[in-house]
């Protein structure tokens, strides 16, 4: 996989880029994220948010990869399904202190 055309394909909003990108991941991330409680709709949101904030890292110009852009892509959204799962959790925590005081 060339990672410059890739990023070069990001920052020219290259569309058959972009589709290529989703394509190659978006069915890995949806299996991960259906093995870590979430469905294939979280994971379409997810995937969503994790494209975007790789896009912003593309446009800027100091950027420079360090992994393979699939790797990147991957960690982001994996790591914003973790934050997401923590949130719902620290919610429920909060929702059960409530009800506990009523």
């Amino acid at each position: 996989m060339d990672q410059n055309k890739y990023i070069d394909g990001i920052r020219t909003g290259d569309k058959v880029i972009l589709r290529e990108l989703y394509q190659l991941n978006l069915p890995k991330f949806i299996s991960w994220i259906r093995l870590n409680s979430g469905t294939v709709e979280d994971a379409h949101d997810i995937f969503q948010d994790g494209m975007e904030a790789v896009m912003h890292l593309c446009f800027d110009e100091d950027f420079v990869i360090k992994s393979s852009l699939n790797s990147l892509i991957m960690t982001i959204c994996k790591n914003k399904w973790i934050d997401n799962l923590r949130k719902k959790k620290t919610e429920h925590k909060i929702i059960r202190r409530l009800f506990k005081i009523c």
